[in-house]
C-alpha cells in the first residue's frame, strides 16, 4: 500500500506537469526552496540513466588524470528540459567528492574561480564533460523540483558507482556529491544592496545531493541537503573595500608625482663657484644657499654652465621627455586619461567575462541573479532591471558618470589648487569641534611638516596621511577633551538662569554627543575616502556660491538652487565613482586572492608558473636597472675623457671639469650631447623592452611545454631541479652568446665617445669665437 508521502509527491508531479504545458526551453515556475531529505525511487514511472559510453569515459578520465572536480554538461534524450525560475544553467552540473583529494571547498567559491585564479585552480578540473542521459517512461523534466531532480541525481549516482567499481579505492569516491546552481532568495535589504550598490556575497548557491553515509550496510541511499551550499568566501570583498577606503592616498600620491614631473617650474640651482651652478637636490647633504637661475653669478664665459657630479639619467627620466614634448598637450587631456584609468579595470573585467563566461552571466541575469556591472553583457531589457534601475541600467549610469566627471574635472583651470580650496585652513580662534580642526592641528598631531608650500595633490595626500597618524596620537584625544570641556564651561557661564539641576540632566546627553563626535572623528579622519568626498563637495559648492555672489550678482537669488543642483550632481557622481572603484578593487582582490590560493592548492601544476613569475620579475628588474647602469658607466667614461683632455690641454679655452671638494663634475650640456649622439635614451628603453619581451616569451613557451607534457611531473626531484635551473639560466646563456665580441664592441664605443667629446668641444669653441666677433 502506498504511503501518504508517495501520494503527495505524485500529485505534486501531476500539477507541475499540467503547469508546464505549452512552455518552451525556459520557465518561470515558482522556486522550491525546502526539499525533503530522501525520496522514493519511482516518480510515476519516469526514470533516467546515463549512457554506457558517457559513464565509461567519465570513469576513465577521472581515474587516469586524478580529477577531483568535473563540470558535467548534461544532454537529455527523449525528453524536454525545463527548470524553475531559481535554477541557473539547468544542464550544467558539477561533481566532486569530500576528503583529502576532494574539492568540496570549490563549492564555496564563485563559479568563475578558474578565471579569477588565472587557471591555476583548474589543474585537477575537467570541464565540459558531455554526459548523455536517456529518459525512460513519461517524463516532464523540471530541474529545481525535488522529485524530478532526484531522478537525475540517481542517474548520476549510478554513473559514479561505475567509477567506484573501476577504481582501486572503494572509499575515496564514496562521499561524491552532484550539484547544480540556484539563485538565493535574500532579504529585501540585501536585495536592495545588490541592485543599487554591490553584493557583499554571492547570489548563487549549489544545490547538492550525495550518498547518506549513516546508512547501515553497503546500501547507497541518496540524501539531499535541506540548505544550499552558499558561496561565502568574503575575504576578497573585505580586501577590496579596505583598498577603496584608503585609495585616495595612493591616487593623489601618483597624480601628485606626475604633476610635479610635468610641471614647468624653473629648476632651483646651488651656487658652487663663479659661473657654475648645480641642480638642487643633486647633493642633498651640501649646505649651499638655494638661488634661482637668474641670480647665479656670471663667470669667464658668457653662457652659464650647469654642472652634474653623477649620472642624472634613470628610468624616471622618461618623464623629462614627457615634460619637453607631451606636457604641451592641454591639461584637460591628462584629466581625461585619468577618467579612462578609472574605468580601465571595469572594461578589462567585462572583456574577460565576455570572452570566457558570457553564457553563464547572461543566464544569471535572465534568472534575475544580481550580477552588478556584468549585467552589461546581457540584453538591454534584462540589464536595466538587474542593476541600477534608477539610472535605467548600468550603461546609462556609466554614460552619466563619464559626462559628469568630464564636467567637474575639466572645468577648473588648476584642479590641484581648486581642490585645496575645500580644505579647512587656519581657523579664527579655537575650533568648536575636533571635526573642524584646521591644517595646523592635523600636521602638529600627525607629526608631518608644513603643507602650505606644496601643490594641491601632494597637500591632499599629506593631510590624509596626517589625519590617520593623528588618530594614533594620544595628544589629539587630549585636545578633543579640552574642546569638550571648554564647550561645557561656556555653556555653564551663560547667564540664562539655568539651574544646576537642569545641567545635571543635560550632561548625560552632552556626554553621549561627545562620544558620537569622537566616533565621527574616527570615521572622518580614519577613512580618507570620506574626507575626499567632503572636501570635493566644499570646493565645488563653495565655488558656485562665490561665482553667484561676485561675478554674477543677478544670479544671487538663485544661488541656493544652483548650489543644491551642484550638490545633487556631486552626490550622484561620488555614488557612481564609489561603486565603480569598489567593483574594480574587488575584482583585483579576487584575482590576487584566488591566484595566490592556486599557487599553494596545486603546487604540482603551479610549479612552472612560479618559476616563470620569479624569473621574469628578476630579469625585468635587471633590465630596468641596466638603463641606469649603462649611463653610470657612460658618465664615468665621459668624465675620464674630460680629465684627460684637460691634462693634455687640448682645449685651453674651455673648462671641461669642475671640482667640489673631492668630487669632479662635468657639464650637463656635454653629457646630454654625448647621450644624444652615442646612446639615445629612447634606444635604451626600446632595447630593454625588447629584452624583457624576448625573455618572457622564451620562458612562457618553456613553461607551457612543461605543463602540457606530463613527463615533467613524473621526473625525479633532481631532474626537476636541473630543468628549473636550466630555464632560469636560459636568458643568461643567450646573453653570453651575444657578447662574444664584447672587447671589440667596447673599443668601438670608446672611440665613438671620444669623437663625440672632441666634436662638442670644437663646436663650442667655434660658437665662442663667433660671439666675440
Amino acid at each position: 500500500m502506498m504511503n501518504l508521502h508517495t501520494v503527495v509527491m505524485f500529485l505534486y508531479l501531476v500539477l507541475l506537469t499540467v503547469g508546464v504545458t505549452g512552455l518552451k526551453n525556459k520557465t518561470w515556475l515558482k522556486c522550491v526552496d525546502h526539499w525533503p531529505e530522501t525520496f522514493n525511487d519511482t516518480a510515476g514511472g519516469c526514470s533516467f540513466s546515463v549512457s554506457p559510453e558517457s559513464a565509461s569515459y567519465f570513469s576513465s578520465q577521472v581515474r587516469h588524470n586524478s580529477y577531483n572536480f568535473v563540470h558535467l554538461n548534461l544532454h537529455f534524450r527523449n525528453t524536454s528540459l525545463y527548470w524553475t525560475r531559481c535554477v541557473v544553467e539547468a544542464d550544467k552540473w558539477v561533481w566532486t567528492f569530500d576528503g583529502v583529494d576532494g574539492a568540496m571547498v570549490y563549492l564555496t567559491w564563485p563559479v568563475e574561480y578558474n578565471l579569477l585564479s588565472l587557471g591555476l585552480l583548474d589543474s585537477h578540473t575537467l570541464r565540459d564533460q558531455r554526459i548523455l542521459i536517456d529518459s525512460h517512461g513519461e517524463c516532464d523534466l523540471i530541474i529545481g523540483t525535488p522529485l524530478m531532480t532526484f531522478q537525475v541525481m540517481k542517474a548520476l549516482a549510478n554513473m559514479t558507482e561505475k567509477l567506484i567499481r573501476d577504481s582501486n579505492d572503494n572509499v575515496k569516491y564514496d562521499s561524491s556529491v552532484w550539484c547544480y546552481k540556484e539563485r538565493i532568495i535574500v532579504a529585501q535589504e540585501k536585495w536592495f544592496m545588490c541592485r543599487y550598490i554591490l553584493c557583499p556575497f554571492e547570489a548563487l548557491a549549489y544545490r547538492c545531493c550525495g550518498w547518506d553515509k549513516n546508512k547501515p550496510g553497503n546500501e547507497h541511499k541518496i540524501k539531499c541537503k535541506t540548505t544550499k551550499q552558499q558561496l561565502k568566501w568574503f575575504f576578497p570583498f573585505i580586501l577590496g573595500s579596505l583598498a577603496f577606503v584608503y585609495s585616495p592616498i595612493f591616487v593623489f600620491g601618483i597624480v601628485g608625482f606626475l604633476h610635479r614631473k610635468c610641471s614647468s617650474n624653473e629648476r632651483k640651482l646651488l651656487k658652487v663657484g663663479r659661473g657654475v651652478s648645480v641642480e638642487y637636490g643633486t647633493f642633498p647633504n651640501l649646505a649651499y644657499p638655494c638661488i634661482n637661475e637668474e641670480e647665479t653669478l656670471t663667470g669667464d664665459f658668457h653662457t652659464e654652465e650647469d654642472v652634474i657630479f653623477y649620472n642624472p639619467m634613470k628610468l624616471g627620466s622618461i618623464f623629462e621627455c614627457f615634460k619637453r614634448n607631451t606636457c604641451r598637450v592641454p591639461k584637460t587631456f591628462f584629466r581625461c586619461l585619468f577618467l579612462l584609468a578609472c574605468l580601465s579595470v571595469l572594461v578589462i573585467k567585462l572583456l574577460i567575462y565576455n570572452y570566457m563566461v558570457k553564457e553563464f552571466v547572461v543566464e544569471s541575469v535572465r534568472q534575475t541573479v544580481p550580477m552588478g556591472f556584468l549585467s552589461i553583457l546581457a540584453k538591454t531589457k534584462l540589464q536595466r532591471h538587474n542593476y541600477l534601475p534608477w539610472f535605467y541600467g548600468p550603461i546609462p549610469a556609466l554614460v552619466l558618470f563619464v559626462l559628469s566627471s568630464l564636467l567637474f574635472i575639466c572645468l577648473p583651470h588648476d584642479l590641484a589648487a581648486f581642490l585645496s580650496n575645500g580644505l579647512l585652513e587656519e581657523n579664527k580662534g579655537i575650533s568648536i569641534s575636533p571635526l573642524t580642526s584646521d591644517i595646523n592641528i592635523k600636521t602638529k598631531y600627525g607629526s608631518l611638516p608644513s603643507v602650505y608650500h606644496v601643490n594641491g595633490y601632494k597637500k591632499m595626500k599629506l593631510i590624509m596621511t596626517s589625519q590617520i597618524l593623528m588618530l594614533l596620537n594620544m595628544k589629539f584625544w587630549k585636545y578633543c577633551l579640552l574642546i569638550y570641556r571648554a564647550r561645557w564651561n561656556s555653556f555653564l557661564n551663560r547667564k540664562y538662569g539655568i539651574s544646576y539641576a537642569l545641567c545635571y540632566l543635560i550632561f548625560p546627553i552632552y556626554f553621549i554627543v561627545c562620544l558620537v563626535e569622537m566616533l565621527l572623528c574616527l570615521l572622518y579622519f580614519g577613512c580618507p575616502v570620506l574626507f575626499f568626498f567632503f572636501t570635493g563637495i566644499r570646493a565645488y559648492c563653495g565655488s558656485v556660491l562665490a561665482i553667484c555672489s561676485q561675478r554674477f550678482p543677478v544670479f544671487n537669488i538663485f544661488k541656493l538652487v544652483l548650489t543644491v543642483i551642484v550638490f545633487v550632481f556631486l552626490l550622484v557622481l561620488l555614488y557612481l565613482f564609489s561603486i565603480i572603484f569598489i567593483d574594480s578593487f574587488i575584482f583585483i582582490s579576487q584575482v590576487l586572492t584566488y591566484t595566490y590560493t592556486g599557487l599553494f592548492a596545486n603546487p604540482d601544476f603551479s610549479y612552472g608558473y612560479i618559476i616563470l613569475a620569479i624569473t621574469v620579475a628578476m630579469y625585468i628588474f635587471e633590465s630596468i636597472n641596466s638603463i641606469h647602469s649603462t649611463y653610470d658607466d657612460l658618465f664615468i667614461d665621459v668624465k675620464n675623457v674630460c680629465v684627460k683632455l684637460e691634462e693634455e690641454k687640448k682645449y685651453p679655452e674651455m673648462q671641461l671639469t669642475y671640482s667640489l671638494d673631492e668630487f669632479i663634475g662635468i657639464s650637463r650640456k656635454l653629457f646630454y650631447y654625448v647621450i644624444q649622439t652615442t646612446r639615445p635614451f629612447r634606444k635604451e628603453i626600446f632595447v630593454s623592452l625588447l629584452k624583457i619581451g624576448l625573455i618572457a616569451s622564451v620562458l612562457y613557451v618553456s613553461v607551457v611545454l612543461l605543463s602540457d607534457f606530463q613527463d615533467f611531473r613524473r621526473m625525479s626531484d633532481l631532474m626537476q631541479t636541473a630543468v628549473t635551473i636550466f630555464l632560469c639560466l636560459l636568458p643568461k646563456i643567450i646573453k653570453s652568446v651575444c657578447q662574444v665580441n664584447e672587447t671589440k664592441w667596447m673599443m668601438h664605443r670608446s672611440l665613438e665617445l671620444k669623437n663625440a667629446v672632441h666634436y662638442y668641444c670644437r663646436r663650442e669653441m667655434k660658437k665662442k669665437r663667433e660671439s666675440k666677433l
